[in-house]
């Protein structure tokens, strides 16, 4: 019996996702208000987020600004140990009206 094995691609989308929640959340933004700094729809941030959208470098470099990364660094986190990890509940340390 054959292991099923994701395409690259796919990997790599699902990995994104996970650093982008998880830095999306450790920032204290929620999905609606890091969508808006991030100038995309808050519907496809959910699909980014979820590594069902392919995101193209341009979303991808506005993503990585609002997190305070480079778009290198953010596929350098998502290609260690980061992008394994799953999202965890976290709650939000940012201050709301800043």
């Amino acid at each position: 019996m054959q292991a099923f094995r994701m395409d690259p691609l796919d990997l790599l989308l699902a990995r994104l996702a996970r650093v982008i929640r998880n830095r999306r959340t450790d920032a204290g933004y929620t999905q609606a208000e890091f969508a808006h700094a991030a100038k995309v729809f808050r519907t496809f941030m959910g699909q980014i987020e979820r590594g069902t959208a392919n995101p193209s470098v341009k979303t991808l470099f506005r993503i990585a600004q609002v997190l305070g990364l480079s778009v290198t660094e953010l596929f350098v986190l998502a290609a260690g140990n980061e992008g394994d990890a799953e999202p965890q509940s976290r709650p939000s340390r940012r201050k709301r009206g800043k």
